[in-house]
């Protein structure tokens, strides 16, 4: 069918022309005309106005249906224009194509080809491309919500059938795999599916994920429906049982090559793990045969160090370590884990990924869990046990290679989990030699005082009476600088003395070690001991000077105070890199002892005061220089402290304490791009901003949240939105200390909807006599201009923007322009100055403390090497990014950019069939529907059709499959994401597709004008495949210079909204 844009969707938010219509019965009126909607050309059959009050009232009509019909359309047609809805005497229909219209044609085509019918994948795509969520969620109650949740569900699993069969019988194995495993998910007591999933993993050789299939399968209908499996499925189980068995008799050793391993979050050793080599070996043991296992103990047990030790020696490719210890919300539990992987949400806006096009949070840690076997170690689980055991349980699965080990107090509760109760270390002796416990107190003693004489009859007995935990024997072992084993126990047993008329409720063990604590706490002056309680309230830790601010005391020097409690082995100290500094942390139980005596047990309404003078002076003090990479360091090290004002701030209601947490972690957030962890606090916090009295805080912290606000929830439409942006502009108007920076965002916020008036606006900011300012404008205006297809515009304001952004000293802005500026040459094929600017880029960024910024833009480097003929500094970029791809946010990207890297590189050194194995490859890697809307997708395949069709390395049907999918993917992207055009991925989809047509004698007609358009369009030349310059020398050779050229001049005459239009045109033509 010719190309229709959709112009009313319901398979997800109902809109219309990409905007929310209105009210509910707008929506279901919608909803009730598209679920009549074939897809045929012919006019849409009518539904009679009793029919649809029916659909959108049920039993409960108005008074006088007819008329509350009729107004509901007039106001639909003021929407989307007369002809969005007819009618006639049989009544109502909708008068234009529907996303679930075209999707039944859609199904109904390729369910008419074969199979093995190149096109029928297309088409599936496609057709599945228009699901953008949960369709009826939007329309209330209405009676058609429940009609449309059926058909889409009905529909959905049709096409995606057909789109197994046919992966199946083009040998397509993997993606199969793929595909079945996300409907296993959605349909967990399908066995037949199950069944074909178990079929296609074997003939993989992937026997045990097969079995693994079957026994979740089995112990799912067991204990949710208390059936069994049936036959069918039971015979294909038993077969791959008798196949694994015969090939465990045949196996013979074989050389295992082993697979790059990658260590995320989990810290360098410390020291020897002494008494725990059997604990290690159980665990770890564990571990190769279960997919859940908990460490279990009380604090001091050394849960962690043992943890570690286990996570250290699992074979598994990538073992993940998250601490929990500062997590005190079950709902910060996936950020948390997020952020260790390294997920950012924001991107450059030079960055390849658009964020528009990106897969929630939960979907994007599942796809970087999927990669390879992953290990992930959540230590310190019991705080936040219900987020930990919700998050885990969904992830297992959803991730079949995934594996967890957690350390907790208190079990998970999960279905699988295996429980390791870890011991107390013994005093008595094993294999000849002192206890463990003993061997951890001589080692501990002699690094504090080499000297001393240790008893070992005194050292078993001190133990003893210690429990065997490790972190009080350590503790005590710390006093042996001023004591001797002897007086130590002594003391001990006065502390027990005391503790026995204490809480016997307790566990002994905990009672134990809290005696320990106890005991440095009582060697304590009044100042330490309220110094101890009041800074446990930092999850963070702390520097000295937060120390100083919190404490405000005259009565000691801060770093002597804090010089006693680390003395007293009550505080560690470390190195901290984001600042050059040295900052002090206390162990989680010790932190919880001095909560412990906090009047109310950590809800002190004077120790929090203390904290929240101490946040509210920092937060004023690091408002100002929001771009700077010191003022960024200070910022994360404060971060989880900053956090836990702002939650302790909401819980109280203090509105002015939270905006104002709030507006100095953005720049946190906005620079690791955690705009999920931003949106944990959103819509409490934008109302605070919406109501609060604007002289309780600074003002530019309150133009931060009202600007970060509007940001947010401009795009939804909400009402919120509109008051944020008018309380923003009352600012800029009656507060002339308001920060520049902050009064130009409010002047561009409220042009937002008018492009002339944004261009005004920005057109001040980049005329401002203040640099920063100038630089943000001009940075701004980068994105507008190369969106139009105005690369060499962009390059202009984004060279500007750096030299305004050095000169001011704005180190961020300064990174991200001259990010902006390698990805423009590299856009535009200047090579070496790409290179020039990725150099400056990389050193900017750097500053930060981070090497997020230009991992994001390093395969660039690769397609200007081999633009250089600098073949092996590319292979080296793209080897170390498919060596690297596993877990990085962007990780699918890297995979598919690697290897389509290594073709272009092949390919210039001749190795055409080579290079066109790897293009292939590349744009496979992509093997969901979700993946496929990435934009380097439609780029990879524009490249393979454009490097393919030059060299006539690929056959000509193999080519056409590839043309088809690239037209489809590229009028899906128009018609879900109507109005929201990235021009130049676009640009980029017409080069390819006119260097094939090139070749093709009923397409060539179409080619020269085609290649035109994208060129005035903007398109990307990262790479040598998709170079404009050899495309044109061909075109010439193909079409004459003088066609050429009128070509050129004439497609220049024609708008840019045009182009686009005449570019769709061609494309649907089929």
């Amino acid at each position: 069918m010719p190309f229709t844009p959709v112009r009313v969707a319901v398979l997800g938010p109902v809109t219309v022309d990409g905007r929310d219509p209105g009210g509910t019965l707008m929506r279901a009126l919608l909803v009730a005309l598209a679920h009549e909607d074939t897809g045929k050309e012919t006019a849409k059959k009518p539904r009679s106005a009793e029919a649809i009050a029916g659909d959108l009232w049920g039993d409960t009509p108005p008074q006088n249906p007819r008329a509350s019909l009729q107004s509901l359309v007039s106001r639909l047609r003021a929407v989307g224009g007369r002809e969005l809805i007819v009618s006639g005497p049989a009544g109502y229909a909708l008068g234009v194509p529907s996303d679930l219209g075209l999707a039944r044609h859609l199904a109904r085509e390729a369910e008419a080809l074969s199979p093995d019918d190149l096109k029928r994948r297309p088409l599936l795509d496609e057709a599945l491309s228009f699901w953008r969520g949960d369709p009826g969620m939007d329309i209330g109650d209405s009676p058609i919500a429940q009609d449309l949740s059926e058909a889409s569900v009905v529909l959905r699993a049709e096409l995606e059938q057909l789109n197994i069969q046919t992966l199946i019988t083009t040998q397509q194995v993997s993606e199969a795999i793929i595909a079945l495993r996300q409907l296993a998910v959605t349909r967990p007591f399908d066995e037949a599916l199950h069944a074909t999933l178990m079929q296609q993993l074997a003939a993989q050789d992937r026997i045990p994920e097969a079995l693994n299939v079957y026994a979740a399968l089995r112990e799912r209908l067991r204990d949710e429906l208390g059936t069994s499996p049936g036959s069918a499925i039971g015979s294909i189980n038993a077969k791959l049982l008798q196949q694994r068995e015969a090939e465990a008799v045949s196996e013979t050793a074989v050389p295992v090559v082993a697979e790059s391993q990658q260590r995320i979050g989990l810290p360098a050793s410390l020291g020897r793990l002494i008494g725990r080599s059997d604990d290690l070996a159980a665990v770890s043991g564990l571990l190769q045969k279960e997919r859940l296992v908990t460490i279990l103990g009380p604090g001091g047990l050394g849960k962690t160090r043992l943890s570690q030790a286990a996570a250290a020696e699992d074979h598994a490719p990538t073992v993940i370590f998250v601490p929990l210890a500062s997590v005190r919300d079950n709902t910060d539990v996936p950020l948390a884990i997020a952020a260790t992987l390294g997920i950012s949400e924001a991107t450059a806006s030079n960055k390849l990924t658009d964020p528009a096009a990106r897969p929630d949070l939960r979907k994007r840690v599942i796809g970087l869990l999927g990669e390879r076997p992953v290990l992930l170690v959540l230590d310190n689980c019991e705080q936040v046990i219900e987020g930990v055991a919700t998050w885990a349980a969904d992830m297992l699965a959803s991730v079949p290679s995934f594996r967890v080990l957690a350390t907790s107090r208190t079990p998970l509760g999960l279905l699988g989990e295996q429980v390791f109760p870890l011991a107390p270390l013994t005093t008595e002796h094993e294999a000849g030699r002192e206890g463990s416990a003993v061997r951890l107190f001589v080692e501990r003693a002699q690094a504090v005082r080499p000297s001393a004489v240790l008893d070992p009859v005194v050292v078993a007995r001190l133990c003893e009476h210690l429990d065997g935990l490790p972190l009080a024997i350590e503790l005590a072992a710390a006093r042996i600088r001023t004591m001797s084993p002897e007086q130590i126990e002594d003391k001990l047993q006065d502390r027990f003395a005391l503790l026995k008329s204490g809480d016997r409720s307790a566990p002994e063990r905990h009672r134990t070690l809290q005696a320990v604590i106890d005991w440095s706490w009582e060697l304590l002056d009044n100042t330490a001991r309220n110094a101890l309680a009041t800074l446990s309230l930092l999850p963070g830790g702390f520097s000295s000077d937060t120390a100083a601010g919190v404490l405000d005391t005259t009565e000691i020097d801060a770093d002597d105070l804090l010089d006693s409690l680390v003395a007293q082995s009550l505080l560690v100290v470390s190195d901290d890199p984001r600042t050059g500094g040295v900052r002090f942390r206390m162990l989680e139980t010790v932190r919880e002892f001095g909560l412990a005596q906090l009047a109310g047990g950590g809800d002190d309404p004077e120790a929090w005061e203390a904290v929240n003078r101490w946040a509210r002076a920092f937060a004023a003090e690091h408002l100002g220089d929001l771009f700077s990479s010191g003022n960024y360091g200070e910022l994360r090290a404060e971060h989880n402290n900053l956090i836990a004002v702002l939650r302790h701030a909401l819980t109280t209601g203090n509105d002015a304490d939270a905006v104002l947490m709030f507006a100095a972690l953005c720049q946190s957030w906005f620079v690791r791009g955690a705009f999920s962890e931003m949106q944990v606090f959103g819509t409490q916090i934008f109302t605070a901003a919406a109501r609060i009295d604007e002289r309780a805080i600074p003002v530019d912290a309150l133009a931060i949240t009202l600007a970060t606000g509007a940001f947010q929830v401009i795009v939804s439409g909400e009402p919120l939105a509109l008051r944020l942006v008018a309380r923003l502009r009352r600012l800029r108007r009656n507060y002339s200390e308001l920060s520049p920076v902050y009064a130009g965002i409010a002047d561009l916020l409220g042009a937002m909807g008018s492009v002339p008036r944004m261009l005004a606006e920005l057109d001040v900011l980049r005329a401002s006599d203040n640099l920063t300012v100038a630089a943000l404008g001009e940075q701004a205006y980068v994105q507008f201009a190369e969106n139009s297809g105005d690369p060499e515009g962009a390059m202009v304001a984004a060279e500007r923007s750096w030299e305004l952004a050095k000169a001011s000293g704005s180190q961020w802005l300064a990174a991200m322009s001259a990010s902006s500026l390698t990805q423009l040459n590299s856009q535009l094929a200047r090579a070496e100055e790409s290179i020039l600017w990725w150099e400056r880029a990389e050193a900017d960024f750097r500053e930060f403390g981070t090497d997020e910024g230009m991992r994001h833009e390093r395969w660039l480097l690769g397609g200007n090497f081999v633009t250089l003929g600098r073949f092996a500094e590319a292979r080296e970029v793209y080897t170390e990014l498919l060596h690297t791809r596993d877990l990085t946010e962007d990780g699918l990207e890297y995979a598919s950019i690697a290897l389509f890297g290594l073709g272009e590189v092949a390919r210039a050194e001749g190795d055409l069939a080579l290079a066109a194995e790897h293009f292939e490859r590349a744009v496979q890697e992509f093997r969901t529907n979700e993946q496929r809307n990435s934009p380097w997708f439609l780029m990879a395949l524009a490249g393979l059709i454009a490097a393919t069709s030059c060299d006539g390395s690929l056959a000509v049907e193999r080519i056409e499959y590839w043309v088809q999918r690239l037209r489809s993917r590229t009028l899906a992207m128009r018609r879900v994401r109507r109005g929201v055009m990235d021009q130049p991925v676009f640009a980029t989809a017409l080069v390819g597709w006119s260097a094939w047509a090139m070749t093709q004698e009923p397409a060539r007609p179409n080619a020269l004008e085609m290649l035109m358009l994208a060129r005035h369009l903007g398109p990307r030349q990262d790479l040598p495949s998709l170079h404009l310059a050899p495309l044109l020398e061909r075109a010439e050779k193909l079409f004459g210079s003088e066609t050429l050229e009128r070509v050129r001049a004439e497609t220049a005459m024609i708008r840019p909204e045009e182009r686009i239009e005449r570019a769709f045109a061609i494309l649907a033509a089929r």
